[in-house]
């Protein structure tokens, strides 16, 4: 095959329209092809240009085959990532038929869930609280919606997960399922509805804000509720003191109306801990990813991130349901040059290999946030690997996770991987209220990885708590409404050695140059400056972003 038409994918468009097709000259490159590995090809070929299924699928597979042609891994076989690719085509475009989502027991909630969940924060209209009837929802943005929804069920995913505080999604989310239970074979038993609530301040603003949930939902019980973002202490309190929001869902619970109790959280870990340790639970919902979490890594180690309190739930039976292994687990989509050409060499796509390792280590379901119904593509492809091809793709799988560790290992030194969180205080427990685990995790993915795109995702987290900070108030009233996405960033010219005085004595000096100087200088790096190379460099697999 002749590449040379190919170049740097462009930037995604935010509308459809924009969308530029670079495949006028794929189909001609893909004739003399093996006709085993023709059907990217045959469908290169005859797709409609118009239909904005068939334009993203293309664009996707665009990146692949750029990836792979001028990739960073000398290892990365074009062919072994070409194979993939096609196989990819003959499952999601209905060459291969009835493949389907597995299901799995979800821990002692009994239930059969499916491993891949719809996660619905992307496809929605707004993240605002200002569409409160359905003659406010605009008809685009809701036909797209139940279109993903339908091709969730026809690839057999039966948990659908939605929040109070995801904007108009429960109300969208209602509709869609209203007509489809009218209009298809689908019944409301035949799927799992979860929803999530914030604690609230008071009971009674907990009960408004649950109420509105079955309202918009339109349902007569959720089969899984859970109390969402337990990310701090004090929500230890709002639950489980006499008369508490534990107390308001258990009422809930007896008169039917919930099933199963369930908690979703990005604090960290020993706070998670506590939680699971109340024995109050069925299920949590939680960060977890083969490249640490941004709210946990630095803490419970010489365990992954998270892993301790994953650990935790499994002796106790809970359901395990992982947050965004796509976006915070190392930002799939957008993988650095470096992660996915290690995922090129054993033939597998970073979007496979994130769905892989979460199965591996034990995880029932997963959220896939998805925009639209190609979204599904390569959670699919990589079920029907798993059910087909288990054995080959597990070992992928754990040689991918290998070859990641060595680079971290090569980049960083062996004995500084082992011990780096050694010490490092977390944002609640200084003045500074930096959060150095974040600083120091997020250093070592891009030295050793290349994942600066990513880790600069996490660092607007710490710019955006920045502006919010009042210098006349105490960090702790600064930092009382902090959950989702606690503590501040280094800044530049502050020497923070007393503040790091508990760091491993062996690591210390290294500890404050990355705090003080190097993270800082590589996380404002961009193409061109002194210190960029290639392996920073990102391939963005969204052909488009969220709706619309």
């Amino acid at each position: 095959m002749d590449f040379s038409t190919f170049s740097k994918p462009p930037v995604p468009s935010e509308k459809q329209e924009d969308l530029q097709n670079p495949f006028a000259v794929i189909a001609a490159d893909f004739k003399g092809y093996p006709a085993d590995l023709s059907n990217l090809a045959r469908h290169a070929a005859n797709g409609n240009r118009s239909d904005p299924v068939f334009m993203g699928r293309m664009y996707k597979a665009y990146c692949v085959i750029h990836s792979a042609i001028y990739g960073l891994d000398k290892d990365a076989s074009s062919d072994a990532v070409l194979r993939n690719l096609d196989s990819k085509f003959r499952v999601c475009c209905g060459d291969v038929v009835d493949v389907k989502v597995p299901r799995v027991r979800f821990g002692k909630t009994g239930l059969d869930i499916s491993v891949i969940t719809n996660g619905s924060m992307r496809y929605q209209q707004t993240w605002t609280q200002t569409v409160t009837s359905e003659a406010m929802i605009e008809e685009a943005c809701q036909a797209n919606l139940k279109r993903t929804i339908l091709r969730a069920l026809e690839m057999g995913i039966n948990h659908f997960e939605t929040a109070r505080g995801y904007g108009s999604s429960e109300i969208q989310m209602g509709k869609a399922f209203k007509e489809i239970f009218e209009e298809t074979e689908w019944k409301r038993e035949d799927i799992l509805i979860q929803t999530k609530v914030n604690p609230q301040d008071s009971n009674e603003k907990f009960i408004e804000e649950l109420e509105k949930s079955f309202a918009f939902l339109q349902v007569d019980y959720v089969d899984l509720f859970s109390f969402h973002g337990l990310n701090k202490a004090c929500h230890y309190e709002q639950l489980f003191s006499p008369g508490g929001r534990y107390e308001v869902i258990q009422d809930y619970v007896k008169r039917g109306k919930i099933r199963h109790v369930g908690f979703s959280t990005h604090g960290w870990t020993d706070l998670i801990c506590k939680f699971i340790e109340t024995d109050k639970f069925e299920y949590l919902n939680l960060h977890y990813h083969w490249c640490g979490s941004y709210t946990a890594s630095g803490q419970a180690f010489p365990e992954k991130a998270n892993a301790k309190a994953v650990r935790l739930a499994k002796e106790r039976d809970m359901g395990i349901f992982i947050i965004s292994p796509y976006d915070k687990g190392g930002a799939a989509y957008n993988s650095s040059r470096v992660v996915r050409g290690v995922c090129d060499s054993a033939g597998l796509d970073p979007l496979e290999f994130a769905v892989g390792w979460l199965v591996k280590e034990g995880a029932h379901t997963m959220t896939v946030g998805v925009g639209r119904s190609e979204d599904y593509d390569e959670p699919l492809h990589a079920c029907y690997l798993l059910t087909e091809k288990e054995e080959e793709f597990m070992s992928k799988v754990v040689e991918i996770e290998g070859k990641l560790e060595d680079k971290l290992v090569e980049a960083l030194g062996k004995e500084w991987m082992d011990t780096w969180w050694d010490g490092l205080p977390h944002s609640f427990e200084t003045e500074t209220a930096v959060d150095f685990a974040r600083v120091v995790w997020a250093y070592n993915l891009m030295k050793g990885l290349g994942m600066q795109w990513f880790a600069y995702q996490r660092h607007k987290t710490g710019v955006g708590n920045a502006k919010n900070w009042d210098p006349n108030k105490t960090a702790d009233e600064n930092r009382k409404d902090w959950g989702y996405m606690p503590g501040l960033n280094p800044t530049k010219g502050v020497d923070y050695g007393d503040v790091l005085k508990g760091v491993r004595e062996e690591n210390f000096d290294r500890v404050k140059r990355i705090v003080e100087e190097e993270y800082l200088k590589l996380i404002e790096l961009k193409e061109g400056d002194e210190g960029w190379n290639k392996g920073y460099e990102s391939i963005d697999m969204r052909p488009w972003v969220a709706y619309p």
